[in-house]
């Protein structure tokens, strides 16, 4: 129940996300429902198949459908009279990034998978929503600019399945994992914090080369 709580406000938060992308983008009803339904379950949808979790988890539990319409059908209606700033949308997939990398996580070692393949599962699952969201929003991901994200995920789901392996109360793990996701994200946020670029490394070593 813990596990399911905590993957249905994922998918609340990352639908969410996808609504308030698509909204920024002026699309009609139709095409936020279905940009907040692949941001909320696209990420899940990968790792199931990935996993061999079929049929996938919104096909057993179409609850999760239900959910995500619902998220986007409450961001488009209040889009206009809230005045949702793109700080907004950032807080909600950074806490959603961290939810889901625990429930990505849970369920590939919940299939007795290998740790290592439970910590891939856990990133698929944080990042892949929110990566087709942004594409079909004419924007480029946010796991392919300088700024922490996919390591923010990798970073969680490594302690998670670290905590889930070796402490008996698997609640601690999820805490855990959360929060490092969420700090390293709000920390991204606001303080900028990115990772070296290639341009970066070689300017660097160029520097230093020159150097006497």
């Amino acid at each position: 129940m813990f596990f399911y709580t905590l993957e249905v406000l994922g998918t609340i938060l990352f639908a969410i996300s996808g609504a308030l992308s698509a909204c920024r983008k002026n699309y009609d009803l139709s095409s936020v429902i279905v940009i907040a339904f692949i941001a909320g379950n696209g990420g899940g949808t990968m790792r199931d198949l990935l996993i061999g979790a079929t049929p996938v988890f919104w096909i057993e539990q179409p609850a999760y459908i239900i959910i995500s319409a619902l998220a986007a059908l409450s961001v488009f209606l209040i889009a206009e009279k809230v005045d949702f700033s793109r700080l907004s949308f950032l807080i909600a997939d950074a806490i959603g990034l961290g939810i889901f990398a625990i429930a990505g996580a849970e369920k590939t070692l919940l299939m007795h998978l290998p740790g290592i393949v439970a910590v891939i599962m856990g990133v698929l699952t944080a990042v892949g929503g929110g990566a087709i969201r942004d594409m079909l929003c004419g924007d480029m991901p946010l796991i392919f600019k300088p700024e922490i994200y996919a390591t923010a995920a990798l970073a969680g789901a490594s302690i998670f399945v670290v905590f889930y392996l070796f402490l008996p109360d698997h609640r601690i793990a999820s805490i855990a994992c959360a929060t490092t996701v969420i700090l390293i994200r709000l920390g991204t946020i606001r303080y900028g914090w990115t990772i070296p670029t290639f341009a970066t490394i070689r300017g660097w070593l160029k520097f230093n080369h020159k150097k006497p």
